[in-house]
């Protein structure tokens, strides 16, 4: 939930347009991808399998 805020704070700040641009900007991409797929990967272990480890481990992927 707060990487979520945190990304929608600054989409308020820039725009969401001009966030968006930067986000999936060529050289912004590949960590756009990741910040991405490990906060829905968060959520997948979180509240389908369930496990903590995976939970733990994906949301240190975030942070990183």
């Amino acid at each position: 939930m707060g990487s979520i805020l945190n990304m929608a704070s600054f989409a308020v700040l820039r725009g969401p347009v001009e966030q968006l641009k930067h986000m999936f900007s060529l050289q912004r991409l590949p960590f756009t991808t990741a910040y991405l797929g490990s906060m829905v990967l968060t959520l997948w272990a979180a509240l389908v399998v369930q496990s903590y480890v995976m939970v733990v481990l994906f949301a240190l992927l975030q942070g990183a």
